[in-house]
């Protein structure tokens, strides 16, 4: 099975890609592009002549269609400090994945739609015999088990402070990521996660197997930090400083929100017990598996030979995927767009431009052509250049590149020029489409089932990588000790 967003191979049951994050169920997201002229768009029904930017105001309309999140409660803002989260790891978040895998019970619904519970057959729980019935305790008891040991890996200890950020955050983030299929999974934030059963085959709860995810979380980053302390390795010097700075941080965060202190912020998202000392625990063991997991991965180059005989080895995989050697390939490709001005706009609703409003429009193109040429004329100069000119908003802020683009999906003459057999690296340009003028810059290609192959080879050495220190690093795990304070998730909640 293969990750329909990244390529990466997955298991069958998987339904959280390991690699990428993303849900199967999720749908694919196209480049955010011109139509082909006279074709629908893979993306959403729209003409040829649809431009850049009424493409992406109608993905913002089309966001906000998207079904309703569930609410949460008001006063505590569990997103605030999973942003702050992000934010010290901003530029490790292509990589968090990679060393996380959901528990993937708790990522899909049950599919005994039908069965009622007297008729399922009763399973062994997956999360092993020693787990508990509920964890949830008292707020006076979840308050004096805070410093208690929970688990174990190598010399590392998680106390319940730490367990509890562990725990909630994982909530929050399965939450937000799956919004919108809260009802289908059968998940009512109304009531306590530990009195809703996740898997009616096992009688495994939400609490239970989310609880399961925060463990495996911590393991997978408390192996990576002894094999990074084992080899001398230490954090960045803009990532310890962000890390010096938390608790600062998170005072300001805190009033921000109309919270006296940080501790009242953490212990209102994270429940009572959760603290700023396990807060910034997890912060620390959080940037340092991640940015040591990074210097790992940029370690992996797998040869083209090795690449293909990965392909080869698993090619009836790639073909379920519709992805064979014949796929074609994807180009990278920038590009600074610049609008004709003036215009008038007809009955249909559609704007045209005289011969003079074009050919002002090549003029001024022309124009940022000749400045990229009198300097250094490399692609990070004509980056900068589309920051500054381009008038593309899906690709502005990205130095006008798109990537991984298809043959067919730019409208004709952006599409021709691009997917011209003559065109090499390096190679720019001025292109006319019912749009404007498009200055561009050619920034490689590559085959489908290259692209994919590597990205899986990738994933399956990477995947390797945290097995191996999972393996040289148990965990032991004490389920009695565990305490998780209670937080209410839905303002409807009694």
């Amino acid at each position: 099975m293969i990750c329909k967003h990244c390529g990466a191979e997955l298991k069958d049951e998987e339904q959280l890609c390991p690699v990428c994050g993303k849900s199967q169920t999720e749908e694919v997201p196209q480049p955010e592009t011109v139509a082909p002229e006279g074709e629908e768009s893979p993306a959403e029904e729209a003409s040829g002549e649809e431009t850049l930017l009424n493409e992406v105001l109608s993905q913002e309309e089309a966001q906000e269609e998207t079904p309703q999140k569930s609410s949460m409660k008001p006063g505590a803002k569990p997103w605030q400090i999973v942003t702050l989260t992000l934010v010290c790891v901003a530029l490790l978040a292509g990589l968090a994945f990679m060393i996380i895998r959901a528990v993937n019970e708790a990522q899909k619904p049950s599919q005994e739609t039908e069965a009622t519970e007297a008729t399922q057959e009763s399973l062994p729980s997956t999360l092993g015999t020693s787990v508990r019935g509920d964890y949830t305790v008292s707020d006076e008891e979840a308050a004096a088990m805070t410093d208690t040991v929970v688990a174990r890996v190598g010399d590392l200890e998680l106390t319940n402070a730490e367990l509890q950020i562990f725990y909630w955050m994982g909530v929050y983030d399965f939450l937000e990521s799956n919004s919108a299929y809260l009802t289908y999974y059968g998940l009512d934030l109304t009531k306590p996660l530990g009195e809703q059963v996740q898997n009616t085959q096992t009688g495994d709860t939400w609490e239970q197997s989310l609880l399961e995810y925060a463990l495996q979380t911590w393991h997978r980053y408390a192996a990576l930090y002894q094999m990074g302390m084992a080899e001398g390795f230490t954090l960045s010097e803009d990532t310890q400083k962000m890390l010096d700075s938390l608790a600062e941080d998170m005072e300001e965060l805190a009033k921000e929100n109309d919270y006296e202190t940080a501790e009242a912020l953490i212990a209102a998202d994270m429940g009572a017990g959760a603290n700023m000392d396990g807060y910034a625990a997890f912060q620390f063991i959080n940037c340092y598996a991640l940015e040591y997991f990074q210097k790992l991965y940029e370690g992996l180059n797998p040869t083209d030979e090795e690449i293909e005989a990965f392909f080869t080895e698993n090619e009836a995989t790639f073909a379920e995927s519709d992805i064979t050697k014949e796929s074609g390939y994807t180009v990278d490709v920038r590009h600074i767009l610049v609008f004709p001005e003036g215009g008038t706009e007809g009955e249909d609703g559609e704007t045209t431009y005289t011969q003079e409003e074009w050919d002002a429009c090549k003029a001024e193109a022309q124009k940022i052509l000749d400045e990229w040429l009198a300097g250094e004329a490399t692609e990070e100069t004509f980056a900068q250049l589309a920051g500054e000119y381009s008038e593309d908003p899906g690709s502005k802020s990205k130095g006008g590149l798109y990537t991984g683009v298809t043959q067919g999906y730019m409208v004709e003459e952006f599409n021709d020029w691009i997917f011209d057999e003559a065109r090499q690296v390096g190679d720019y340009g001025l292109v006319k489409t019912s749009i404007g003028y498009h200055i561009m810059y050619f920034s490689g290609s590559e085959e489908i089932w290259y692209t994919q192959a590597k990205q899986a080879l990738l994933s399956e050495l990477s995947t390797n990588l945290i097995e191996d220190a999972l393996e040289k690093y148990p965990m032991e795990v004490d389920h009695q000790a565990i305490g998780l304070g209670y937080v209410k998730l839905s303002s409807e909640e009694e």
